[in-house]
């Protein structure tokens, strides 16, 4: 590979980091990196050689650092989103250096954002962090390293000078997102060909403000609107030349927020789904919402759209949880916005925090009660995570358990601090179940999006459902036994054996696997 770029934006990790999911919950959809697409589109409307070099096509590091440098970029970028990112993202970097590449590293995405000058002390390698939206600084900073600008002109940048690190002033937010050009689609078919799915941001950001959300955190750190929207027919112009190019119509709409606040983030949700109508696009629509946001009427236009599906961050059935996630919503608003939704005949995957550093026993209790509630006997509903609170570094929620000494430092993260040992051993046997369960996650999500599938998807999430209630219970009943004194083995507890075959019946109750 010899072309030569300016700028050039790397995408690390093999296919495992371009598909989204956590755990046994992973959905194989190769997806493209958005954020850095609309980078090079943004460069190379002003002029500038801009590419993406994508290590989920080709993960071979030696190959990469011949490429890279043979392409002699000015400047390359890593997009980052989380600290396992980082980690690896610096690997290749001291392997480019140690090759001879001498020109301006650069990282940006949330965990440089919220991070920056951290992330400069950590790795003396990376000369500078673009913050928050990165298509105008990146552009600025390739002027700046081209010295026809100063650096210290370039908003949203933090980057070295003198043996000091300098944080620029921040860059406000893109305020219409239709200015920028489309994000580039260069690997397109190959994603395609691969069985990729289509994505399209229809709008940046979230206006609420969840304590644990590294979103939120990110859009915060520069000035302007924290939820954005581009017009109906822009975002639909886009998707309906990607149908001309693609072999799938199954399309995930990528915003943090789809459907967004009040009546205006409604009108566009339904001027959207008017649209997909009027120009006849057959789709199957994924898209991501709070509880709050989902109008009924809302829902059934983007049903007749080609709404298939939504996650909802649900996070928690305990009021004190969703008051320390800083949700905004009760545990009633959650259930009437699943009553809603189901009763529409849509397919939803909960996102669920049943764990932080201050639950007890009796709410451990009530979460599973919660989804028994509104999933024991659903045929649309069914979780896909019963997490830990995960206190990422620079979110709010983080301050407060380290204020709290419920957080310790854990690699370039942190993670929760658990004092009570019955907690703990429900997590990991909790834990241990959501990664059995996920080849029977991801069954329900091909089936779900697949025509002629729609009564195997609801049979299978009942079964699902039946399995994870079940265990979830078993769970609850043991460590109700124990007393807060007793020594608990979180390694060689006998529920581990039961989730494991009682996973392994689900999967073979759901085809996935032959019984012997």
């Amino acid at each position: 590979m010899s072309k030569k770029v300016d700028v050039l934006f790397v995408r690390i990790g093999g296919l495992d980091i371009a598909r989204y999911g956590i755990r046994g919950t992973v959905e194989c959809k190769l997806i493209e990196p958005i954020g850095p697409a609309y980078c090079v589109a943004y460069l190379r409307s002003r002029g500038a050689r801009a590419l993406i070099y994508d290590m989920s096509l080709q993960s071979d590091e030696a190959r990469a650092v011949s490429d890279i440098i043979s392409m002699q970029p000015q400047v390359v970028g890593f997009s980052i989103l989380y600290s396992h990112m980082m980690t690896d993202s610096y690997r290749l970097i001291e392997k480019l250096q140690a090759h001879g590449f001498v020109g301006h590293i650069t990282v940006g995405g949330t965990y440089p954002t919220l991070n920056a000058e951290e992330v400069l002390r950590r790795f003396p390698e990376i000369n500078s962090v673009v913050r928050v939206e990165g298509e105008l600084t990146s552009y600025e900073l390739l002027q700046a390293v081209n010295n026809e600008i100063k650096m210290s002109d370039v908003n949203g940048l933090t980057w070295r000078h003198n043996n000091q690190i300098v944080s620029n002033p921040p860059r406000p937010l893109v305020l219409n997102l239709d200015d920028l050009p489309f994000p580039s689609r260069d690997n397109f078919g190959i994603y395609s060909s691969l069985g990729g799915i289509i994505q399209v941001h229809t709008s940046r950001g979230c206006h609420a403000n969840c304590s644990f959300c590294s979103t939120a955190a990110f859009y915060r750190k520069a000035p302007g609107p924290k939820w954005r929207m581009r017009s109906p027919n822009n975002a639909i112009t886009e998707l309906e030349g990607l149908l001309t190019l693609s072999s799938t119509n199954e399309v995930w709409f990528t915003d943090d927020n789809f459907i967004g606040p009040g009546k205006v983030g409604d009108d566009r949700a339904n001027q959207i789904a008017t649209e997909i109508v009027r120009r006849g696009l057959q789709v199957k629509l994924i898209i991501q919402s709070r509880g709050d946001n989902l109008q009924r009427t809302t829902i059934r236009n983007l049903k007749r759209a080609g709404l298939r599906k939504v996650y909802i961050g649900i996070e928690s059935g305990v009021d004190r949880s969703l008051d320390v996630f800083n949700k905004r919503m009760d545990r009633a608003k959650n259930a009437n916005a699943l009553k809603t939704i189901e009763e529409e005949e849509i397919f939803v995957e909960l996102g669920f925090i049943g764990f932080d550093p201050f639950t007890t026993k009796e709410e451990f209790a009530e979460n599973v009660e919660f989804l028994t509630s509104y999933c024991g006997e659903s045929e649309y509903i069914h979780p896909f995570a019963f997490d830990m609170l995960l206190p990422y570094r620079g979110t709010p929620i983080c301050e407060f358990m380290l204020k709290h000494s419920k957080a310790v430092e854990h690699g370039l993260d942190y993670r929760s601090v658990i004092s009570d040992a019955r907690i703990e051993l429900a997590w990991r046997l909790t834990d241990a179940l959501l990664v059995e369960l996920g080849p029977a996650t991801e069954h329900i999500k091909a089936l779900i999006i697949d025509d002629n599938s729609r009564e195997a998807a609801k049979r299978s999430i009942r079964l699902k459902n039946a399995t994870m209630i079940g265990c979830l219970t078993q769970i609850r009943d043991a460590i109700f036994r124990l007393t807060a004194d007793e020594v608990v083995s979180t390694q060689k507890h006998p529920l581990f054996e039961l989730i494991h075959s009682s996973a392994a019946k689900l999967n073979v109750n759901l085809g996935i696997t032959q019984g012997g």
